[in-house]
């Protein structure tokens, strides 16, 4: 018998008694909603994220869902409202020229599957504004399929952290809150 033969039947025998399951899949987004809540001193305010650009690599077994890697970007100039002067202080407060896009880079999470639903949060850098934080950041969702994945969270950020000034209005009149609200929900695909 040769080495070869002998070490790829001494791999497979180390794979079937491990009960290990590798199915390692690129998904991409078929779907997403990414909005943008705060609050200011004349009323609350809410924006949204028109593109959003992302490839994930999941690994899902019967009982567990790994994500292995994440690397989603937001321009900044597809964060926008019903207001072009908010849209215009947000991208300036964002350092857009210098900065633009918002990333968020996962490492290795691991939430437990049971009957298709899965919840936890995922680790990873989140960069905004050219400064960057490790984050958990929340996440639920649903297999529909075995190539359809839906999911959602809410992950509130303190802009100061990342060196952006809350904007103001009317000559500082109008101050915004430090604090955002991110609600997302994506739709996730893969050819298998």
């Amino acid at each position: 018998m040769s080495k070869k033969f002998s070490l790829l039947i001494l791999l497979v025998y180390s794979v079937l008694a491990t009960g290990m399951t590798l199915h390692i899949s690129m998904w991409s987004m078929n779907k997403s909603s990414i909005k943008i809540a705060g609050t200011s001193s004349l009323h609350d305010w809410e924006m949204k994220v028109e593109r959003v650009q992302s490839v994930q690599q999941i690994e899902i077994n019967a009982n567990e869902l790994i994500i292995h890697s994440v690397e989603l970007k937001i321009p900044v100039k597809s964060i926008t409202s019903d207001n072009s002067m908010m849209d215009s202080k947000t991208f300036d407060a964002l350092k857009g020229k210098q900065f633009p896009f918002v990333k968020f880079i996962a490492t290795q999470s691991k939430l437990a599957l049971e009957k298709g639903v899965f919840n936890g949060k995922i680790m990873g850098v989140l960069e905004i504004a050219g400064k960057t934080r490790q984050v958990e950041v929340p996440i639920s969702g649903v297999m529909k399929s075995n190539n359809i994945l839906e999911l959602k969270g809410d992950y509130r950020i303190d802009m100061i952290q990342y060196g952006v000034e809350p904007p103001t209005a009317m000559f500082g009149t109008i101050k915004t809150g430090k604090d955002v609200l991110v609600s997302y929900s994506f739709e996730l695909t893969t050819s298998l």
